[in-house]
């Protein structure tokens, strides 16, 4: 929820429009669930984060439980390979 509500929602929904099919932070909740619930990849990074991919629809949400609003979630222009390149 607080991904969902913090800056991701600003910067990439609204601002950038990654996410056509989001309406609402509550839309924009319920799709970083589905990621962080059923990822096709997941792996721990540096500093305590964790990053869920989810190929078919591209998206990542990257839970750090050291960032105010608890990570991002966005559409990464390079796909799969931002994820592989990820620490």
């Amino acid at each position: 929820k607080a991904i969902g509500t913090g800056h991701a929602y600003e910067k990439h929904v609204v601002d950038e429009k990654l996410f056509p099919e989001v309406k609402s932070e509550k839309d924009f909740i319920e799709l970083i669930a589905k990621v962080i619930a059923n990822p096709t990849h997941q792996r721990k990074l540096e500093n305590d984060r964790e990053a869920f991919y989810d190929k078919k629809s591209n998206t990542i949400v990257i839970y750090n439980p050291r960032a105010k609003d608890n990570g991002t979630c966005f559409r990464p222009r390079a796909g799969f390979k931002y994820y592989e390149n990820l620490k």
